[in-house]
């Protein structure tokens, strides 16, 4: 035996024994075709499997973007809730502030009330006792008048 680095694989034959054979003719292109065909197939496989790999290499990649944007935006939502928390603290913080400034608003709308009562009254006294100062003065003046008649 001689060692060859080809190999020889030997054509189809009949069992008839006859090259010219109307069946292996017939067998011989309905294999060719089945070769074109199974060609066909190979290379719509391969080139359906180089789609499908693009496709799950865009979906790796579309599900890692996902993935990072999903992070961010919790990231994002935690940050805009400690936020909200810090607006919350200070709008109660604010409204205990407006309660106390309307509580004192009303305390000194309660005290000027009754700072211009007392003005009031005491501007009533004060004109009582402008006019009895006045009538004081007028019966001072009578009784000097009679006094002074009187020892006349």
């Amino acid at each position: 035996m001689s060692t060859t680095n080809t190999l020889h694989i030997p054509g189809p034959r009949c069992c008839c024994g006859s090259p010219d054979c109307v069946f292996l003719a017939h067998n011989g292109r309905l294999l060719e075709g089945l070769e074109r065909d199974v060609s066909k197939a190979a290379q719509l496989g391969q080139a359906l499997l180089v789609r499908h790999e693009a496709y799950v290499a865009d979906s790796e990649r579309e599900r890692k973007e996902m993935l990072s944007t999903i992070a961010t935006l919790e990231r994002e939502k935690l940050e805009l809730e400690a936020k909200n928390a810090e607006t919350i603290k200070a709008n109660r913080d604010l409204l205990d502030r407006l309660e106390n400034l309307n509580e004192a608003v009303t305390n000194s709308d309660a005290h000027i009330k009754a700072l211009s009562d007392t003005l009031r009254s005491t501007e009533e006294e004060v004109e009582r006792l402008t006019a009895l100062a006045a009538r004081t003065n007028q019966l001072e003046q009578q009784l000097l008048d009679l006094v002074i008649q009187s020892r006349f």
